[in-house]
Order: structure tokens, then sequence, then C-alpha cells
């Protein structure tokens, strides 16, 4: 075996071990459930407007019932959606990789398949 074959397997497998760095910082960074900002978005929207309607009725002379019905249920959808996302969120819980074992076992796989292609020639 040559020098220029250990520095090339050398190489491999730092680009292995950082792939596996790399893949392990993404899923530490990535946002696993997006969709829950989008509810959190349209609770907001419903807070905003039952604080619409509720408004109106404070500026009209006149009570309008349906539109204390709606301004009540605005609220009751914004207090659902926004305690369904607390609790999903304090639920779920994202698997990471191992990083010292991963590594090892792309390795061994990678230093497995040299040694067979280096020792059989």
């Amino acid at each position: 075996m040559c020098i220029r074959d250990s520095d090339h397997t050398v190489r491999e497998c730092t680009r292995i071990c950082e792939f596996v760095w790399r893949k392990k910082k993404l899923e530490e960074n990535a946002e696993y459930m997006p969709i829950l900002r989008y509810i959190l978005i349209l609770a907001f929207i419903f807070v905003l407007g039952s604080f619409g309607l509720l408004s109106q009725i404070a500026a009209s002379e006149k009570e309008d019932g349906t539109i204390i019905t709606l301004a009540l249920i605005c609220i009751a959808l914004a207090t659902t959606l926004s305690i369904f996302v607390i609790v999903k969120a304090m639920l779920s819980r994202p698997e990471f990789i191992n990083l010292e074992p991963e590594i090892f076992a792309k390795l061994s796989s990678y230093l497995n398949s040299q040694n067979d292609t280096i020792y059989r020639s």
C-alpha cells in the first residue's frame, strides 16, 4: 500500500466524519413541524378578528347577539388552536442521530470495503 492510497483513505474517512457531523447539525437546526407555525398564525388571526368584532360592538349603539357569538367563537377557536400547538410541541420529540455510533458504523463499512479491495489486489 502506497502513501497515496493511505492519504486517499484518510481523506475519505475525514469526508465521512464531516458528512455525518453536517447531517447531525442539520437535524438539530431543522424545524420538525412547520405546520404548527401556521396554526399559531391562524390563531392570531382569529384573535384579531374577535377583537375587531368586539370593538365593533363597543362602537355601535345596539347590541347584536350574532356578533358577540362570532367573537366568542373566534376566541374559542384561537384558544383551542393555541392549546393544540402547545400540547403537540410538548409531546413530540425528534429523533436525532447518535454521532459516535453513526460515524463508527460508516467508517467501519468504508474501511472494510477498502481492506477488501486492497488486500484482494
